[in-house]
């Protein structure tokens, strides 16, 4: 009957276990998805800050050298167009009509008088850790307008935006903010007619690599161990107290198995004991029997 009794206290304590345990889950899950939206989630690049990067569309200014002029002939570079804009957005597409740019369907495109001129589709995780970066990573956008190279050819512009490691230079996105955020300056613009790629290069702080980004740490497996154990424990004396008061117990019977419990005291004394004074008597009451050999 007791053996009944203790499984089905044991039975409860885990059911209920099983249910914090998942309620937690779902809080967790539930928190975390309006923290890290969905566009993050998909788009990141393991042992970097992509946050910033991801939470605004970005631009930057470029001199008409370097701006494309509209697909109606071979590039020769900036032959008519006048200083224009690289609009870049990751992991988003650049679909921002209510601000009057019209890049439907591209991560990065430059913005002239001329018009506009896609420099790379969109792309839901462009990032990528090359080996050609030293300290930091890129992006790569690919299928943007269709063009024709310096030799007459037909190629698609593609993008290269690569991210170097340097602490001082932040790109800041505040929460607050609406629209278009200015990029700081880049390292380096250029358009090569040959490939038709254009390559940007920029100074990140989250391009220095880190084991482990704050807001994605986790929790080590002996806290995830300790915490179970202490929710199991909590589990089994409110759960044994609770059936033990439905019984009829009163008083110190109320505990679950309160007499293991007051013998362990009574173990644990000994055993210090043992160890540290083996010429001390037990004081739990029961002294070691003398196990004697045959024939004695």
């Amino acid at each position: 009957m007791a053996g009944n009794n203790i499984l089905s206290i044991s039975s409860f304590a885990f059911a209920a276990l099983f249910l914090f345990c998942n309620l937690m889950s779902n809080v967790i899950s539930i928190r975390g998805s309006k923290e890290i939206d969905q566009y993050r989630v998909l788009c990141a690049v393991p042992g970097f800050d992509y946050f910033n990067l991801t939470a605004l569309p970005w631009f930057v200014s470029v001199n008409p050298e370097i701006c494309l002029p509209l697909p109606n002939a071979t590039l020769q570079g900036g032959e008519s167009v006048s200083q224009c804009l690289i609009l870049m957005r990751f992991c988003q597409s650049l679909d921002l009509v209510h601000f009057g740019i019209d890049c439907k369907n591209s991560s990065v495109c430059q913005q002239s008088s001329d018009g506009f001129v896609s420099l790379g589709a969109y792309k839901d995780n462009p990032f990528v850790e090359s080996h050609a970066v030293k300290d930091g990573f890129q992006a790569a956008i690919p299928e943007g307008t269709h063009y024709h190279t310096s030799k007459g050819k037909p190629c698609s512009v593609k993008t290269l935006i690569t991210f170097q490691c340097n602490p001082t230079v932040k790109w800041d996105a505040p929460s607050s903010f609406v629209g278009l955020k200015k990029a700081p300056n880049p390292r380096s613009v250029e358009y090569d007619a040959d490939t038709c790629q254009v390559k940007l290069s920029f100074d990140y702080s989250g391009a220095c690599k880190t084991k482990r980004h704050k807001s994605l740490q986790i929790l080590s497996i002996g806290s995830v161990v300790l915490i179970v154990f202490s929710i199991t424990l909590l589990l089994y004396f409110v759960l044994g107290c609770i059936f033990n008061a439905a019984k009829g117990n009163t008083g110190s019977q109320v505990i679950p198995h309160v007499t293991m419990w007051s013998s362990l005291i009574g173990y644990i004394s000994d055993g210090f004991k043992f160890v540290f004074c083996p010429e001390t008597k037990p004081e739990s009451g029961n002294d070691y029997v003398e196990i004697k050999a045959e024939g004695d």
